[in-house]
């Protein structure tokens, strides 16, 4: 039996996590062992990326009284074997990492999720998952900009190499007569 206290602390780390987490992603775990759990809390939890936590979808429910529009998306699905997934680091990663093992295990089912405090369907959660990762389109977008500069040098350049070229040819005919 839990305590009062201890369920008070459950749901005020409940609710700290869903204040800093940028995004949220509730997950049915019924029917994965505690294998496939663990392998995945840690590999959700490597360089901080994202945390699992499990409790009593009461405690989840109190937890989100601070989130009302959250609260208002997430309410319904709050049945049977939940887990909540938060997502402090890249929440496109964390989507990848929770649609792999939802593809692998055929048990996981992800259910719904929050995203900068607006509720996200399951359509969504998988949009986000095939989204690069931020390296990824950071890389991107400095080729992009890049390239007209990488451009406009290789034009200030074709002048003087024009000229060389011509002075070459020029002082190659002199030299032939």
């Amino acid at each position: 039996m839990i305590t009062r206290l201890r369920k008070e602390e459950q749901v005020k780390s409940l609710s700290e996590s869903i204040q800093k987490a940028k995004a949220g992603f509730l997950v049915d775990f019924q029917g994965l062992n505690v294998e496939q759990i663990t392998k995945m809390r840690k590999e959700l939890r490597n360089e901080g990326l994202a945390d699992m936590k499990v409790c009593r979808n009461t405690l989840f429910k109190k937890a989100l009284d601070d989130y009302p529009e959250v609260k208002e998306h997430l309410q319904s699905k709050l049945t049977r074997s939940n887990a909540f997934v938060f997502a402090f680091g890249e929440p496109s990663k964390v989507a990848k990492i929770l649609s792999n093992y939802v593809e692998q295990t055929e048990t996981l089912k992800l259910k719904t999720g929050f995203l900068d405090g607006k509720g996200i369907n399951l359509v969504d959660i998988k949009t986000l998952a095939t989204l690069p990762t931020l390296e990824v389109l950071q890389a991107k977008f400095l080729s992009v900009l890049s390239a007209p500069l990488s451009n406009l040098l290789a034009v200030f350049s074709a002048a003087p190499q024009g000229l060389l070229q011509v002075m070459g040819s020029y002082k190659e005919e002199k030299e032939k007569k």
